[in-house]
């Protein structure tokens, strides 16, 4: 049986960063390469522009709108202070 064929890379620096050489950092900088996953910003989507939504609103009325978010939030807020006071009068009795 014939010996396996050994490998031909690049023997590991020594260890320690100061026995590091400038010409091998060169030289391993210049083998890299970009990957093929990289995302181009100008070709991403076809270079579709940005666009930004708005929350959804409500109307009530011929020209009054509210912003749904901000009523949830409100809703919110109004439950939990309406199960403190609930729970006040309970201890209270």
């Amino acid at each position: 049986m014939a010996d396996p064929p050994k490998p031909t890379a690049t023997p590991p620096p020594p260890s320690g960063a100061d026995r590091v050489s400038p010409e091998l950092v060169k030289e391993l900088r210049e083998r890299l390469t970009k990957g093929e996953d990289v995302v181009d910003p100008k070709t991403w989507a076809g270079s579709i522009p940005a666009a930004f939504g708005i929350a959804p609103r409500l109307r009530i009325g011929a020209n009054r709108w509210f912003n749904l978010v901000w009523l949830l939030a409100q809703r919110g807020s109004a439950r939990l202070q309406a199960s403190e006071v609930d729970c006040w009068h309970r201890v209270r009795r």
